[in-house]
This record gives C-alpha cells, structure tokens and sequence, in this order.
C-alpha cells in the first residue's frame, strides 16, 4: 500500500512537472517601461546639452563687444584726465581745417600759429593750455611726416600761409630716424632669444708647487 501511495505522488509530481507554464506579462511590461524610462531620460540630456551649448555660443559672441566697452572707456578717462589731450579736443573742434581728427593727415602750422591762438575766444583755453597742446600736437611721428620740402603751412582756417623749408623738414627726418633707432633699440633689449646662453666665467686654478720655479 505504501508503495502504491508513493507511485501515486510520483505520477502528480510528474504531471505538475509536464504542465506547459503560461507566459507571464509582467515581466515584459516591466522591460518596456524601463526602456520607456532611459529613452525619456536621454531626451532630455540632449535638451540640456543644446541648450548648454547655445549659452556658451552666446556667451562667446558678447565677448568682443565686453572687451571693447573697457578699452573705449579708459580711452575716455584718459582723455578726461590728461589736461593736452582736452585742450587738442577744444582746438579740434573749434579749428578742424587746423588740426583734423584721425585718419587724417596733420598739416604743417604756420609759424606764429600760437599768437593767434591767444587773440582767439572760441576755444576757451589759457595761454599756458594752448602751449601744452600744441607741444603735445607738433610732437611725433604723424606731425614729423607732415614736414616735407615745400610743404604748405596753413593757418587756423586753413589756408596756405608759407612753406615748410629745406632745413626744416631736414630735422623733421631726423627726428624720425632717432625715433625709429629709439623704438628699435627697446625692442632689442625686451626681447629675451631662446638660444642665449648665460655666460659663466670660471675662475683661475689655484697656483701650484711647480709655477714658482
């Protein structure tokens, strides 16, 4: 009976073994959610990233213009706080055919250019102002290069009043030349060569027993 009994369980154990399994609809479910989940997930990272980058693009074309406004503004104080560059401003604006702006070439002065400065009223300045701006504005290269041989002076209006003589404008191109040299020789000493070796100097040997005899 035992036997049987057990034979018995063998044949259930057996059957419940051979059942065919129902799928299960959990698990695929569960798969397509997260696959749902990490596509969401990457869509929005890509959305981040662009925007990230066009910040960035922005970021870089304002840059010029940043740069700019400080070197446009210490141009400004500058000229505020530097008492020649305001009095060339004053006699630029009330005498342009006399002292033109930049780009454009400067001219030969007439000689005697500072009294009529003092009879005038319209540029508001003091002898002492007017004589700064104009040592300021006959110095350098761009007023130098003006002064050639038989070049026409001009007065506050504009008009030919004399020439540059031979002598004059002799002077004028050495003034160019010793500033060019100037400019040349501070260039040289700034610049540090790669290939330079620092020279060591190396002491004598000390005397022997022998070098007395």
């Amino acid at each position: 009976m035992l036997a049987a009994l057990r034979l018995d369980r063998l044949v259930q154990y057996s059957r419940l073994q051979t059942r065919p399994r129902q799928p299960s609809t959990l698990r695929p479910v569960f798969c397509r959610s997260k696959m749902e989940m990490g596509f969401e997930a990457l869509i929005a990272l890509k959305k981040q990233l662009q925007a990230n980058a066009k910040q960035q693009l922005a970021g870089k074309q304002q840059d010029p213009a940043r740069r700019k406004a400080p070197e446009q503004s210490k141009k400004a104080t500058r000229a505020k706080a530097d008492p020649a560059l305001l009095a060339i401003a004053r006699l630029q604006q009330s005498y342009p055919a006399a002292f033109p702006k930049k780009p454009g070439a400067k001219l030969p002065l007439k000689k005697g250019v500072f009294e009529d400065l003092k009879v005038q009223t319209a540029h508001g300045l003091a002898p002492d102002a007017l004589k700064l701006a104009l040592s300021v504005w006959c110095q350098g290269m761009r007023y130098w290069k003006c002064l050639k041989d038989g070049a026409e002076r001009v007065d506050l209006t504009g008009a030919p009043c004399g020439q540059v003589t031979a002598a004059e404008a002799q002077r004028a191109r050495q003034f160019i030349g010793r500033h060019v040299r100037t400019l040349r020789s501070s260039r040289h000493t700034s610049a540090t060569p790669e290939d330079a070796t620092p020279v060591v100097s190396v002491p004598p040997p000390p005397p022997t027993r022998d070098s007395g005899r």
